[in-house]
């Protein structure tokens, strides 16, 4: 059909009572995901942290490594930032350790703890469409996007995830930590006195408060869509199913409401969640179809026919409002037709049960029953479990080490952490950041003189704490 699905590709489910509903092709479902932004220039970081180290002082060779690291980190950072879909899941998680790891570094001290106006760089960030620049030196907008980022790598992660056989339950996690990094950015960006995100001259569209919101709710959306493909892999009764359903399409229904909201701010927002909020607003509808479907099945399996009519009925209503949607203009069809592939063989489904459950009852076979309108036939309630509440530290913990362990950055420079080091501890000095290399004893071997300040595995990037 039309729609690229066939009955080899779609695997039967049935539930009590011998009715039937039936499983997404997951190999080409395809969820729409925001985009990733654009580090347009560099910045010599590692320059701009020396400058920090007093004149007078001699640099460490790792405190100059330190700097060189993270440069490179922040050149990593930028680096493969693709499409969704264009790339393998492999390179998503590279990116997002590579994100993840720049990341830490900025909001950890004693990086966090330094006005990155002291740095003298200039930051300058594309929007996900490549065409606006937006110049920042107070850092905000730098790690804006870096968590921005990392919310789009780990959503990408969690679209391709989906697609695998079981892999529904993974999906709803990664999604879930999506939602938690872009509320961390927007905590980020809320966080800034200058109050960057309310002026759109100065900020990217995508790291505005509506947008970011309304991506946060998206996130939690597709969890849920998640958790009831889930729910379909595991084989559960009708009334669980039914309440999957339907906390799905409570949660599109919010996603929609907060595009809407966005859209409403305008300034290139309404570019951005026209069409994305239709096709998220027919997906509320969809899911209320499944849930209508699925109380069919329990009103099926307890034998009250025209309760069950009822709900079939309403389900038929939304699955046919749906797939018209799939086939109207503008970008939100193929969004659709993207994210449930077979529409047309659910609706004509759903059209065979009411016809053959239409000609029961005139019929007879159930005897009297009294006629429901679908408006009366109540949906078992939402019943899905809300995702644990959980902090960006939880959801993306800090594996990599500290370049700058042991370094107090205040007052425009880089000092040593006295209560952790002192003068006559020569085997910290050894691997302080900031010990003067003049000031450590040496010894001489075979070659003459040398330094026993040597360069330890985790002195180069690549290795260790730079890696």
């Amino acid at each position: 059909d039309e729609d690229g699905a066939s009955d080899s590709a779609v695997a039967p489910f049935t539930v009590e009572g011998g009715c039937s509903t039936r499983m997404p092709p997951r190999q080409s479902v395809s969820l729409e995901v925001p985009a990733f932004t654009d580090m347009c220039t560099e910045v010599d970081l590692a320059a701009a942290f020396r400058r920090l180290s007093p004149p007078s002082a001699s640099l460490s060779r790792q405190f100059a490594t330190a700097c060189e690291a993270l440069n490179l980190q922040r050149k990593q950072a930028g680096v493969g930032l693709e499409p969704a879909g264009l790339v393998h899941v492999a390179h998503l998680r590279s990116v997002r350790t590579k994100l993840l790891s720049y990341y830490h570094q900025l909001t950890t001290p004693p990086i966090s703890t330094l006005p990155k106006a002291r740095l003298g760089v200039t930051f300058v960030w594309r929007d996900a469409r490549k065409i606006a620049k937006f110049e920042d030196k107070t850092g905000v907008l730098e790690i804006g996007n870096v968590a921005y980022n990392i919310a789009v790598a780990t959503a990408s992660i969690a679209a391709e995830t989906m697609k695998e056989q079981r892999g529904a339950n993974a999906a709803k996690t990664l999604f879930e930590e999506s939602a938690c990094a872009f509320a961390e950015a927007r905590a980020v960006m809320g966080a800034d006195e200058a109050r960057l995100w309310r002026d759109p001259t100065k900020v990217n569209m995508e790291l505005r408060e509506e947008a970011l919101l309304a991506f946060e709710e998206l996130m939690s959306a597709y969890a849920y869509r998640c958790y009831y493909d889930f729910l379909l892999d595991e084989g559960a009764e009708a009334e669980t199913l039914a309440g999957g359903a339907h906390q799905a399409a409570v949660a599109y229904g919010r996603a929609a409401a907060r595009m809407q909201k966005a859209i409403e701010a305008r300034r290139g927002l309404e570019t951005l969640f026209s069409e994305w909020c239709r096709a998220t607003d027919v997906g509320r509808s969809f899911y209320l179809s499944q849930a209508r479907l699925h109380a069919a099945d329990i009103c099926a399996r307890q034998v009250r026919p025209t309760l069950q009519l009822a709900h079939l009925a309403g389900a038929r209503a939304l699955i046919d409002a749906v797939y018209a949607a799939s086939n109207a203009a503008g970008a939100s069809g193929p969004m659709l037709k993207r994210a449930v592939p077979d529409l047309l063989h659910r609706a004509t489904e759903i059209q065979g049960r009411v016809k053959a459950l239409e000609r029961e009852i005139r019929s007879n076979v159930h005897g009297a029953q009294q006629e429901v309108d679908p408006h009366d036939a109540l949906l078992p309630p939402a019943n899905a479990p809300k995702p644990r509440a959980r902090s960006f530290q939880d959801a993306f913990p800090r594996v990599a080490p500290l370049l700058f362990d042991g370094v107090v950055l205040e007052a425009g420079a880089a000092r040593r952490a006295q209560a952790d080091i002192t003068d006559s501890d020569s085997d910290n000095d050894a691997t302080d950041p900031l010990a003067l290399a003049s000031a450590a004893p040496r010894q001489r071997g075979a070659d003459g003189p040398r330094d026993r300040v040597a360069a330890r595995p985790d002195d180069h990037p690549g290795r260790g704490g730079a890696a």
